[in-house]
This record gives structure tokens, sequence and C-alpha cells, in this order.
């Protein structure tokens, strides 16, 4: 391992040593240097905000063979790899003080770069291409820090040479980057090595394309070296307008990261852009080229305006580099359209409206740089909150609010019906994340799996990363005293244990009874909806208590994901979602409008974060092929057993009637189907998806409620058989009744409230809407009958209010259907202009409320069901119970 040094002033020399920090070791005429608050914070660290931040600087100093970086990881994995290989065999759970202490301080790798002080360091990239560096001030891990992904190449001090480094943690970056001499050393590192990495996937596009073709082969890679020297790498922000019609092409652009908005200029008779089946506005990604034309066609001018819509880096190839070499500029052009979707032809290609809206959408959100996205598809939601719930079970806080984009796709590129899509406010884990950069200690970072974490060990809880968040997706809470919350959990057991020893003193209680008081009290929990769980505490609550950020971090280190190696990743809001609304999902791979416009050369390197089960839930097939498979094959068997044998005489070769079978198959189908129920209260380690387990319980009920249907014959007997009989036609009537909720009540919601909106932020504006009402009739008496002709008599009836639920309209449309009714009879009774403008705000506040109270109703009739369900279910393994040592004592005497 490296060598560390944090002492001050043999770092203070190496920076002096070091053109790149020139300017901030800068000292007065008096001795002192310029910038020492800045050095200070830099070097040793400063109180801020109740906390400590900095120091960001240490020295290392590294022998041969040593890395920095590897190539395909963060720097924060290399000291655990190394760690791990210099372990002795069968010590794998021992670990050394070395290692211990390094624990410290791995808040310094995955989220740091390197600047050599002095030596050599190796440079080597996957395709065998490598250079050793020895130049001084030369910046290493630019790329891996501010583009967030693993490292493209590994850098380590080459056999015979050692190197001197000064290691920075990334908040360092703001402020070292207000220094231009640091800024231009910096930026230059980053585009060298960005132009070598978008070369080299160029280059290796090139040659497979022409494997084939052994002579353009050898005029390109011949010619190549000459174009990589005169190719530039361009860095610009959003909005910045790369092109114009009418422009001359000096250029061939391609787009390594980021989004460009291309619209054609307008030609001849063409409709106008944007309309629906016609050519418009266009959005295209990572991998494509713009200008190919003019590498065949000197003096071709831009037909279209390209803007760009997010920080995008381009490489740009001048065609002066192509002027005079046909071979080389055919080449070019064949090589770069191969993979690139930006050609004429493609631009006006016919697009419908609604694909062209989502993929606005998913890019001006930001959605599709998000490496780890949490959608939910509202047409499945049945806004129980169990996902908040699990999220609170495990981290102790809910880190998932459900409020947040929505967006609206069609389903597939040509069909009508939509997909409501919601990305709550929880981590994105980005590809270039702003909150990194609004750090002062450095505590959040990326992490080995890829995820963004915060180290509340260093958070000093400023606010700053919360602030900087364009998703609301950090929340700030008191920070937990571990000792104080070790010592009430250890009270809260004694406690327990003191209660089971008082009441157990004569040793009356045995385990079997307590496991049957645990189990009685899960099922009286049992489908009772989660409370809606706080994400961010009120700042009255808060007080001036240390506090602490925090957000998503995939479940890493919980239970759920102990960091097994080959172990499929769970996340306990995807695994407890009931109905599968929920799922964690690579956007360039979910939102299938986004991956037809990222060019080849880079649509490899996207990786699905898992399945996309509402693309296609193979799990959920099968299991809806097993249960209707079984339920037929039960239904069909019992009914051909009770036609051909009867129901009390033995089946050939056994002692068993077909009554005693079917009752106790149907007694376990039972029992498979209350299963569900402690599932169900398991949050914090893996147990299956919830969604399955609900497929199982519906169909092993379904299956039960068949075999008890022929169990009981044409009589059902006793009034104790009777009523048990009715209580099963009861659970199984109501179970419909929710499964028949579950599937039209969300779909309902999502097409009349536009923005999803939680229960408590509807009760709210109904009271909101009511007061102003009230307020309104008060202080317009002279309107009352008006107000009761064209408001109450009108929008307060029950045929209103079902018209909410079959029209399907917007609550836009809405008001201007009554508005224009209202104006209509209005304008008949010559009602004056002031009168009818009051009128008007009221009726439109009736339309909202009858709106608002639309989508609460369907809030409770998703929860209606429930707890007639849970009442029914009670009664009836009541009378089961009963009915079986009813059955049990008959047989025996």
């Amino acid at each position: 391992m490296p060598q560390q040094s944090d002492k001050k002033e043999e770092i203070l020399q190496w920076m002096h040593k070091l053109d790149i920090f020139s300017e901030l070791v800068t000292r007065t005429e008096k001795g002192e240097y310029k910038h020492e608050l800045d050095l200070d914070v830099i070097l040793c660290g400063r109180n801020y905000t109740g906390g400590r931040v900095g120091p960001y600087v240490r020295l290392l100093r590294c022998e041969a063979g040593e890395q920095l970086i590897r190539e395909g990881e963060w720097s924060m994995q290399r000291r655990a790899r190394i760690a791990q290989q210099n372990r002795p065999a069968g010590k794998d759970n021992e670990r050394t003080d070395d290692e211990r202490a390094d624990e410290s301080e791995r808040e310094w790798d995955g989220n740091s770069f390197f600047v050599l002080a002095d030596g050599t360091l190796l440079i080597e990239f996957s395709n065998g291409k490598r250079w050793e560096c020895s130049e001084q001030g030369t910046t290493v891990g630019a790329m891996m820090l501010l583009e967030g992904d693993p490292a493209d190449y590994t850098a380590s001090v080459p056999e015979g040479a050692s190197a001197t480094v000064l290691e920075f943690k990334r908040p360092a970056i703001r402020l070292l980057r207000k220094y231009p001499q640091f800024s231009k050393a910096f930026d230059e590192d980053y585009r060298d090595y960005a132009l070598e990495s978008v070369l080299r996937d160029v280059k290796a596009k090139a040659e497979n394309s022409l494997r084939e073709l052994a002579d353009d082969a050898y005029a390109f890679m011949k010619r190549w070296k000459e174009i990589a020297g005169e190719a530039q790498f361009e860095v610009f922000d959003n909005n910045h307008v790369l092109f114009q019609p009418g422009q001359p092409i000096t250029h061939i652009y391609m787009v390594k990261k980021g989004w460009v908005e291309v619209v054609p200029a307008p030609a001849g008779a063409r409709a106008p852009a944007g309309s629906a089946g016609e050519p418009g506005v266009h959005y295209l990604g990572a991998g494509n080229c713009f200008g190919l034309e003019a590498a065949s066609k000197p003096g071709a001018t831009w037909d279209a305006t390209a803007t760009l819509r997010a920080r995008t880096e381009l490489l740009a190839v001048p065609l002066e580099a192509l002027s005079g070499k046909p071979v080389l500029a055919d080449a070019v052009r064949r090589i770069f359209s191969d993979f690139s979707e930006a050609d004429q032809e493609k631009l006006l290609e016919a697009e419908t409206k609604k694909v062209s809206e989502a993929r606005r959408q998913e890019i001006t959100s930001g959605l599709v740089d998000g490496t780890n996205l949490l959608v939910m598809d509202m047409d499945l939601c049945v806004r129980c909150g169990n996902c908040s719930m699990a999220c609170h079970k495990v981290h102790g806080q809910s880190r998932l609010l459900r409020r947040g984009i929505q967006i609206e796709r069609p389903r597939r590129p040509d069909a009508e019906r939509l997909r409501h899509v919601l990305a709550p406010s929880v981590c994105l884990h980005c590809q270039d994340p702003e909150c990194l950069t609004g750090c002062p200690t450095g505590s959040i970072g990326r992490y080995p799996a890829g995820q963004i974490d915060i180290n509340p060990q260093t958070c000093i809880g400023c606010g700053d990363c919360a602030t900087q968040c364009p998703y609301n997706a950090i929340s700030l809470v008191v920070r937990k005293d571990e000792e104080q919350e070790a010592k009430k959990e250890s009270d809260r057991a004694e406690r327990k244990k003191k209660l089971w020893d008082a009441l157990d003193r004569g040793g009356k209680l045995s385990r079997s009874w307590r496991r049957l008081k645990a189990w009685g009290v899960l099922l009286c929990r049992w489908g009772i909806t989660p409370e809606e769980v706080a994400v961010e505490p009120s700042p009255a609550s808060l007080g001036s208590e240390p506090l602490v950020a925090i957000k998503c971090n995939l479940c890493h280190g919980t239970p759920l994901n102990p960091g097994r190696p080959g172990q499929r990743a769970a996340y306990s809001c995807e695994e407890n979602c009931p109905t599968g609304a929920l799922v964690r999902v690579n956007p360039r791979e979910y939102f299938s409008e986004i991956s037809q416009v990222i060019g080849t050369i880079y649509v490899d390197q996207t990786h699905a974060i898992g399945r996309n089960i509402h693309k296609r839930d193979r799990p959920a097939l099968l299991w809806h092929a097993g249960g209707i498979l079984a339920t037929l094959v039960a239904a069909g068997l019992s009914a051909w057993a009770a036609y051909n044998y009867g129901l009390n005489t033995p089946l050939p070769g056994t002692v068993w009637t077909l009554r005693w079978l079917t009752g106790f198959v149907g007694l376990v189908s039972i029992g498979i189907t209350l299963l569900y129920l402690p599932r169900k209260q398991i949050y914090r380690r893996r147990a299956g998806p919830l969604r399955y387990w609900l497929l199982a319980h519906v169909y092993s009920g379904v299956i039960g409620a068949v075999l008890f249907l022929v169990h009981g014959g044409e009589r059902t007997g006793s009034p104790l058989t009777s009523a048990l009989m009715i209580s099963f036609d009861l659970v199984i009537l109501s179970g419909l009744f929710g499964f028949a909720c579950y599937k039209l009540a969300p779909r309902i919601m999502t097409r009349i409230e536009g923005q999803p909106l939680l229960i408590e932020d509807l009760s709210h504006r109904r009271l909101e809407l009511y007061e102003e009402l009230r307020k309104f009739d008060a202080g317009h008496r002279e309107l009352l009958p008006q107000i009761e002709k064209h408001i109450r008599r009108r929008f307060f009836k029950l045929s209103y209010l079902w018209r909410q639920f079959l029209w399907h309209e917007s609550l836009t449309q809405l008001q201007a259907r009554a508005r224009a009714d209202f104006d209509r009879e209005a304008r008949a009774s010559k009602l004056d202009r002031a009168m009818r403008a009051q009128l008007v705000k009221a009726v439109e506040m009736a339309v909202m409320l009858r709106r608002v109270e639309a989508l609460i109703y369907l809030h409770r009739l998703l929860k209606l069901w429930v707890a007639p369900h849970v009442a029914f279910t009670v009664l009836m393994l009541v009378l089961l119970a009963v009915h079986i040592v009813q059955v049990i004592l008959f047989a025996v005497y």
C-alpha cells in the first residue's frame, strides 16, 4: 500500500514546486499567503456550520507495481482488493489493524483525484495502448470523478520507478477551479483523457465494421493517426446552439455524452414541426454524428438547428483533415454513419407526437441520466404505501416520497394506450451528481457498486447537498445517538422480559402460546394499510439538534444486500410492492424511445439494473400459468371423481373418500393462502418479491374455494357448516371485489388526477376549497339564487360525481365545459359582467372540489374492501377450527 503523509509543511513544499498550484500559493509583499483561507481549508480544514470540513489533500508515496486506479473499477475498491489478496488463507473473516484503520479513511476513495508531483506513472488501456507520464502537475482520475463512470484505464507505477502524488478529495475542486492556472490544466487533462477514450471507441468500431474489407480497413487505419491528431474534444453547457440552417459545415461532430435537440429547417410545404406523424423535433444522444454529408460533398451547409439540452461532450473532426483524401473521407463517412441515427433520412421520418413528447420530458427532466431509476407504473399502483413503509423499516426513516416527475409515454411506439410513469422523489444515482459538488466534506461519494451514498460519520448536516439535488431526494434528519438507541433497545427488551416473567410465574405460559399470540397479532394487522411515513421532519421538530443527511443507498449494507459476490441486488421498496408497480431500472433501457436514439457505439455500454417487470415479468407469467393450470386440474379432477364415485365412497385403491380428500387439500390451500400474512410483515431481509406471494395467495384461495365447493356437496348439513360455507363465500366475494378495485381504480385515477397525489394532499385541498366556497357564499349574498341554480344544483349532484369516473376528462377540460355552459345560461338570464366574473370563479372552485372528492373516493375504494375481507377471514378461520374439531370428534366417537 502507498505510504501516506499528512504533514502540512511537506505537502505545501510540493505544491510550491508545481505550476498548477502557483496561483494558490502566491505570497503578498509581506510574505503572507494571498489565499490563506483556501489553503487553510485544503491543508488543515476548518469548522463549518458546527462541523469540520477538510483537510482535502494528503501525500502518497507509491512504489513500483502499486496502482492508483484500476480499469473497470472505482478507486474505492483498490484497498479492499489489495487487502483481500494479501489476507492469509482461512483468515477471510479476520481483519488486520491496518484494514481497520483503513476503513475509517474509506471516504477518500472513489471520491478523489491525483496530481503527479514527482516520479512516473504508467497509463494502460484495455486495447494495449500505454504511455508513461512523468510531467509534473498532471492530473489523474478526473474522468472517473466527473463523469461518474468506472475508470477506463489503469494508472500504476511502472517497474523500476516510484511516484509521489497528491491525492485531493472531490470538494477541493470547488476551491481549486477558481484559479485559472489550475482550471486550465485540470480541463486540459480531462479533455486529453476523454479524447483518447472516444477515439479508442471509434477505432474499435471501425476495426469491426471494416474487418471484411481489407483495403478500406488498411486505408482507414493508415490515416487514423492523422485524424486523431486533428480531432478536438469540446464541452458545452446546456442550451448551447451547435449549428443553425445555412451555416457552412466545418466539422463532423460525434456526441460522446449529452443530448442534442435537432429541428429540421422547413422545406417547401412541409407540415409544421411537431405535428403528429410528420417530421419535427428529434432528440439524439451519445454516439450520434452530425455533418457526415460534408465528407463527400464539400461546401455543404447545415439544414437543421441543433441545440444542446444538457452538458454535452463532443468529438469534433475538422473537415480540413479530410480535404483531398477521398478514400479516407469515404471511410469516415461510412464508419460514422454505421453507428449513428442522425442521418437526414432518419430525421425526416414520421414520428408520433406522443413519442416525441415523452422523449422530451425524459431528457429535459434528467431522468435518462440516472444509473438506477425507481419508476412506478401508476396504472398498477394501489396507493397502499407499502414501499414507503418498507424503506422506513430498513433505514429507520423513509427515503422514498411518493411525489415526483410524471411522464406519459406510449407502451409501444405505435400504441395509443399510454403508460403513466411516476419517478418518485428518491435518488437516481446520477452519472454526474450535483449533490457531490455541494458537499464540503466529501461525505457523499460513489461506492463500489455504483451507488451514491453518504458517510454519516463525516456528514456535518449542512444541507448543501439537499440544496443542490434537483430531485428533492436528500433529507436532513436528527442525528441518532447510537449509544442512546442501543440503551433504549436494551431497556425495551428488559421490560418485555419482566412482563412475560410476571405472567409466567407458574410456568403456565408455554413457548407455543407465545408463538400463537404473535400469530394473532399478525392476523389482526393483516391487510391494514401502512400509514403514510414522513420523510422530512418539520423544521420545528429539528430545533438545534445535530443533523445528518440521508438518501437512498440501494439498501447497501443492509441484510437485503450483505455484499455477497454474485448475488442479485434486492431493494426493499421493490420487493414489498404487492402489485409490481414499482421497479428499479436502467432508464435508457426502460424508456424504449430513448434507447432508439442512442448510437450503437455506446448503446452496448448500458446494462440492466434488474428485470423490467413492466415489460415482461416471466416469473409472474409462470405463476399465472401454474395457478390457472392447477385450478383447472383441481376443478376437473374433483368434478370427475364426484360424478363417478360420489363424496362418501372410498376412491379406488384408497381409504379416502372424496369429501375427506377435498377437505384436507382445501385446508392445505387455505394454509398456503395465509402464508401471505407473515410475509407481508417481512421488510428487512429477503423473502421473495411480495407480488409473487400475492399471486400465490390469490390462486391458492381460488383452488381452496373450488375444493370446498365440492367438499360441501349439495347440502351443507348443520347450521355450523352452513355458517362456515357462508363465511367462506364472503371471503371469496370480498377478495374478488378487492381484486376488481385493484384493477380498475388505479387506472381511473391516473386518467383523471393529472399529477399523482397522496390522500393527505387531497383531503387538505378539499378542506381549503370548502372554506373558499363558504367565504364566497358569505361575501356574495346577493348572488345566492344564482349560486343555488348554477352551482349547487348542477355540480353537487351524484350524476356529476359519476361523470368524473366515466368520462375521463381532464380538470382543464371539465372547467372549460362548465364555464361554457354557465356563460350560455348567464347571458340568457342577463347577468352583468361583474356578476358573471364572480360566479365563474365559484364555478371553477366547485368543479375542482368535485374532482378532488372523486379522487378521494377512489383512494378510499382501494382500502374499503380490506376490513371486511379481514373480518370475514377471521370468522371463517374460527368456524373452520370448530368444524375440524367437530369432524374429528365425530370420526373418533
